[in-house]
This record gives C-alpha cells, sequence and structure tokens, in this order.
C-alpha cells in the first residue's frame, strides 16, 4: 500500500515544501483558458497526461529553464516541470508563483433560469457561483543509498506525514524517479477526514533506485506535509 492511516505521534523535520493557492486544469488541452484573466492557461505537468496547472502564460521563454534530465526536477522547489511546446519541446521549469489564483482567478459564472408566472412581469431569478479551486500543495525530497529501504529488498523509501485541515477529495501526482510504473506517472486519489494524521510512502519500482522527487497534492485547502 501506498497510502496508510497513522495513530502515532508525529515529529516535525526541516522539508521543503511550498504552498501554492492555485486551480489545477482537469479534462483541459494544452494553453486552453483556465481563468477569468486571459493572460492565464493550462501547462500540463510534464509526468501527467491528465493533470495540469493554471499558469500566466506570457513568461519569456528565456527565463525558463530546461528540467534535469532523467526525470524532470528543478533546480528550486519554488518550480515545476512542465509542458510549454511554444517555448521548448523539452520540459521547462515553471515558477509556482505564476499559478497563483490572485493572477488567475476562477471563473465567475451566472445561470439566468426562466420562471414561468401569470403576472405581467416575467421575473429572473440570477445565481452567481465560483468554480471550485483545487489549492496546491508542493513537497520537495530525495532517495538517497542512506534512505531506508523496504524489508528484503533495497527499495529505498520515504515516508510523508499529512496533516489535514478540511475534510475532501485529494489528488497526490508525482513529478520525479520512477515511482509507480514504467511511464514515470503516480497518481493516487483519496478522501481525507480532517485532524485525522496519515502517512504517505514513496518508493521505487526498481533495486537500488536513488534521485529527487516532488509531490504535488491538490484539493479544497493546504495539506501540511513534512
Amino acid at each position: 500500500m501506498l497510502f496508510a492511516i497513522s495513530d502515532v505521534a508525529i515529529e516535525h523535520r526541516n522539508e521543503q515544501v511550498v504552498n501554492i493557492n492555485g486551480q489545477t486544469c482537469h479534462g483541459k488541452s494544452q494553453y486552453d483558458l483556465c481563468s477569468s484573466n486571459n493572460g492565464c492557461g493550462c501547462l500540463q505537468l510534464s509526468l501527467s497526461d491528465d493533470i495540469g496547472i493554471c499558469a500566466i502564460l506570457d513568461l519569456t521563454c528565456s527565463r525558463l529553464k530546461p528540467c534535469q534530465s532523467p526525470d524532470d526536477t528543478c533546480e528550486t522547489t519554488d518550480h515545476i516541470c512542465v509542458r510549454h511546446p511554444r517555448c521548448n519541446s523539452s520540459p521547462l521549469c515553471y515558477p509556482l508563483s505564476m499559478i497563483d489564483q490572485r493572477l488567475c482567478p476562477p471563473f465567475l459564472t451566472s445561470s439566468l433560469p426562466t420562471i414561468t408566472t401569470t403576472t405581467a412581469f416575467l421575473p429572473t431569478l440570477t445565481t452567481t457561483e465560483f468554480v471550485p479551486i483545487s489549492i496546491l500543495s508542493n513537497y520537495s525530497n530525495a532517495l538517497t543509498i542512506n534512505s531506508a529501504s523496504l524489508p528484503g529488498s533495497a527499495k529505498y523509501y520515504k515516508t510523508i506525514n499529512i496533516i489535514v485541515k478540511t475534510s475532501g477529495l485529494y489528488t497526490f501526482t508525482i513529478s520525479s524517479i520512477n515511482t509507480f510504473d514504467s511511464n514515470h506517472q503516480f497518481k493516487l486519489s483519496h478522501n481525507l477526514k480532517a485532524d485525522t494524521p496519515y502517512i504517505l510512502l514513496v518508493t521505487t519500482t526498481s533495486q537500488d533506485q536513488t534521485g529527487e522527487f516532488t509531490v504535488i497534492a491538490s484539493g479544497p485547502d493546504h495539506l501540511q506535509l513534512f
């Protein structure tokens, strides 16, 4: 199991964690409009076929550095590896500051249903709502030869403690070393309950495999990952 509930005491460690209040793109194509700001569009994550981020698109291409091979990682945790073919056919590191919902606010939609009446006028009912926002939490670490290994194997692993403030469905994806299958993809969705401690275990399919990894969690609120 990659996911388990923990009921043990949790000690905080100094890890690299970046919390971003932004939107994810589900069911949208590359560069599709994803915000009431026309300058925002969807950028697909480099190692995921069906998840992207809603980001400002007008960054100069020369500011974007290539992702590091072979695991599509970025030098700093405030960047994320995405596909941006307008700039380069290879994945590029994009600043997480460009996906903040203050720059790319969600669409504002209105519905105007008609109400049949016998009076001399036709009233309308207007309702306004925001498209749900996925809050992103970003966690980076690395598997090394000094990491713990699974019993009876040489597969290294890391455990990530998760503290939940708001109950709901959360999705975890990874941008990094091959931790799940031969396509370098990992995706896990789970309903999490507030005030319940969880542990996410990250390991690899191959023996003796090391390297950096970044876990991206999206859901109704920030997750505390450490």
